[in-house]
């Protein structure tokens, strides 16, 4: 039961540290369920030893008073009477043999298998929570985008789910057809600077349905980004600058040099 147990927690994903505790639980029930069980086996022979001797006890006290009922006289044969034997007591009758009582479990017994129990109950819990996080999971990457138009390559799922919510916002649902024009056009054009990913990023956040190769040279990236507006030189002392470099000479002061 435990090695079938702990084969659907491991088919489930469960983590290998909670599988190895899960083990060790059920292999500590079992164990405190064994040792209980053999305490509860001699504590009944124990019981049933007893009761052996009891009725064993009475049995030889019965033989004894019958007897002591009878006393030896020297008397003829005329005057011997003979007194009726005593009735054997109920305990000693074959015809109605005594039962014995079946003794009950010690309390610790039902703690053990309760452990046992419980430890069984929690392992199962365990395997279904995991198994309906991992089908609720497959179902919901079913549900992001159609079965037939996975991921392409490079792209994450969380990207492509966007780019798919997106193409849907704009009422352009993805075809079969502009599935595999994109996926072509994707590894076509991707690269260390734009890999796949970054693409699929890019038309989201464009707005666009696509891309074409001049739309990703025309748009602000690490190799041709714009200075933020502190970093720009102004007009004036762009000007200077120039006129510095061409001739050779300061120009007139101004107030820009107040």
């Amino acid at each position: 039961m435990s090695g079938d147990l702990l084969a659907r927690l491991i088919t489930a994903g469960t983590p290998a540290d909670l599988v190895a505790e899960v083990a060790m639980a059920l292999a500590q029930a079992d164990a405190q369920a064994r040792a209980g069980a053999e305490g509860l086996e001699r504590r009944r022979q124990r019981d049933a030893d007893r009761q052996q001797a009891r009725r064993d006890r009475v049995r030889a006290e019965a033989e004894a008073q019958a007897s002591r009922s009878v006393t030896p006289n020297h008397v003829t044969s005329r005057d011997v009477t003979v007194s009726a034997a005593p009735s054997p007591s109920p305990l000693s009758s074959p015809q109605t043999p005594q039962q014995t009582p079946h003794p009950h479990p010690h309390p610790e017994g039902y703690h053990v298998h309760a452990r046992g129990l419980l430890a069984r109950i929690v392992l199962g819990v365990i395997i279904d929570g995991c198994r309906a996080a991992a089908e609720g999971a497959a179902a919901a990457s079913k549900r992001r985008w159609p079965k037939d138009m996975p991921p392409p390559a490079g792209v994450a799922d969380d990207q492509w789910a966007g780019f798919i919510d997106h193409r849907k916002a704009k009422r352009n649902a993805l075809t079969p057809r502009a599935y595999q024009l994109l996926v072509a056009k994707l590894a076509e054009h991707a690269s260390d600077e734009w890999p796949p990913g970054r693409l699929v990023d890019l038309i989201v956040e464009r707005g666009w349905l696509t891309f074409e190769p001049s739309w990703i040279l025309n748009s602000t990236g690490p190799r041709n980004a714009q200075r933020p507006y502190y970093d720009r030189p102004s007009g004036a002392i762009e000007s200077r600058r120039r006129f510095r470099e061409q001739h050779d000479v300061e120009p007139a002061a101004s107030y820009l040099d107040g």
